[in-house]
């Protein structure tokens, strides 16, 4: 089993027997986060809002922060990306996002199983948005161990 460690605010994969680790994002790979993003998310997002591209693009280049990413890698190829803040009051997991080749293999599962362990470690709530459009990236998160805490018409926060 991979374990995750906090160094400083960032992750760090130590990989045993799962086949991806971690690794620090950089600017260089906001065209592969995003693109991650739009074909993970475009369906949900439309779902609720409809999906305007220019709008997309903008509003995700503004909020893009390569610090807080981290590349999700298999055999030095990147896979994913993942978004986690650490707050005062909970880690807060933002975005995880996996090629669906890569998606319901147990990697995301794995990654916030160790989210979920840290904040055990640290007596922090690890805590999420989900679109209610996603009906099942809510399943998982309620197999893992998550429950909704507060909700509206477009996503649901959740805790663990």
């Amino acid at each position: 089993m991979s374990t995750i460690q906090r160094h400083h605010g960032d992750l760090t994969m130590i990989a045993q027997t799962q086949s991806y680790l971690l690794e620090r994002a950089s600017a260089l790979d906001y065209d592969f986060i995003y693109g991650v993003a739009r074909t993970t998310m475009h369906d949900y997002v439309a779902r609720i809002w409809g999906w305007d591209e220019d709008f997309q693009s903008a509003r995700f280049r503004d909020m893009f922060i390569p610090d807080e990413w981290q590349l999700i890698t298999s055999a030095g190829d990147p896979i994913g990306c993942l978004n986690v803040q650490f707050r005062p009051t909970e880690i807060f997991l933002a975005n995880i996002y996996l090629l669906p080749a890569y998606q319901r293999r147990g990697i995301g599962s794995s990654i916030i199983r160790n989210l979920i362990q840290i904040g055990k470690e640290t007596d922090l709530p690890v805590r999420l948005n989900v679109l209610t459009s996603n009906d099942d990236a809510y399943r998982l998160y309620i197999r893992l161990g998550f429950c909704v805490v507060e909700s509206s018409s477009d996503k649901r926060l959740m805790s663990a």
